[in-house]
């Protein structure tokens, strides 16, 4: 079953930011530092951090071998125009990843829909 979450870019706590998880507003269960970014990822030996955020520009191809073991992604959306994110999402559940995906950044509350039906 997927999971999925939007983080709320207005929150102003450091230590436990919110967000909105199938539906309803929850604090973030990840711990601040535990994402690493994918070149922090693709640095550990084995990967061993299981939460990994993707800039919208960065395609998740190196993340394809451990879907399995990944428990998060966020996808940051720097432009609400850019359309990769969403593809990026869609590619990630096509090569069976069914952990948590989790959207971050410039999105509008009209793309929610398209969000949800690429697998966020």
């Amino acid at each position: 079953m997927y999971t999925s979450a939007w983080e709320l870019p207005l929150s102003r706590s450091v230590s436990m930011p919110e967000l909105i998880h199938n539906g309803a507003i929850e604090k973030d269960r990840w711990p601040p530092g535990h994402i690493k970014t994918l070149e922090q990822w693709l640095a550990l030996p084995g990967h061993a951090f299981t939460a990994v955020r993707l800039e919208q520009d960065e395609p998740p191809t190196p993340l394809f071998e451990d879907l399995a073991v990944i428990q998060l992604v966020v996808i940051n959306f720097t432009n609400f125009m850019d359309g990769r994110a969403f593809s990026h999402a869609r590619e990630l559940r096509d090569k069976g990843y069914t952990g948590e995906l989790r959207a971050s950044g410039k999105f509008l509350v009209d793309q929610l829909h398209y969000l949800k039906r690429c697998g966020f």
